[in-house]
């Protein structure tokens, strides 16, 4: 089976962006193909655990191809990952015995929306109308405490959000931003 998957529209820097999974039956193994994309990612095939079984970071225009190998692997449950800073593809996959089954209608793809900090406020924001999967924002003091909290609307389709933090005290805070592929942690230290 191939799967081909396009996500079209910012942050993306191409709308042909294109990633391809096709499960090679007869050799029991993956390929895995990035085209279109000049962005700098990261391509993981994770256990149940998230455990990394391989991981390797594609930096180039040119197009990406690698074929994962995996015939050692029990029968099981996994993730293909293609992670960047703005986004993340989660193809799950599935092993039984010598048959390779991508699911293909769990696949998942996140936009991770970017946290600007200055001494006056934290905004939190995407590009563009896409779908945004975040679920939480926070702030802590130097002792680990929440200080501040904010619930973010799942599936928002996009986030342009303004905290205004001209009144905290001198000292270091954590910002946090839950998404549900990724934790994006920051460190502010207001003088």
């Amino acid at each position: 089976m191939v799967l081909t998957s396009t996500f079209f529209g910012q942050p993306f820097y191409t709308k042909n962006m294109k990633v391809i999974f096709n499960a090679l039956e007869d050799q029991k193994a993956m390929e895995v193909r990035l085209t279109n994309i000049s962005a700098k990612c990261k391509v993981r095939l994770v256990d149940n655990f998230e455990n990394d079984l391989f991981a390797e970071v594609y930096s180039s225009k040119m197009g990406y191809a690698k074929k994962l190998n995996l015939k050692n692997l029990p029968s099981g449950k996994y993730k293909v990952m293609i992670e960047s800073e703005e986004w993340i593809c989660e193809q799950p996959i599935e092993i039984v015995k010598n048959e390779i089954i991508v699911l293909e209608e769990m696949q998942n793809w996140y936009v991770i929306p970017a946290m600007e900090i200055t001494n006056e406020s934290i905004k939190v924001l995407t590009a563009g109308e896409n779908t945004v999967n975040a679920n939480h924002f926070a702030l802590f003091n130097q002792s680990g405490d929440e200080i501040f909290a904010y619930k973010l609307t799942n599936r928002n389709p996009k986030i342009n959000i303004s905290f205004d933090i001209s009144n905290l005290d001198k000292g270091k805070y954590e910002v946090a931003l839950y998404t549900d592929a990724k934790t994006i942690i920051k460190t502010i230290n207001r003088q």
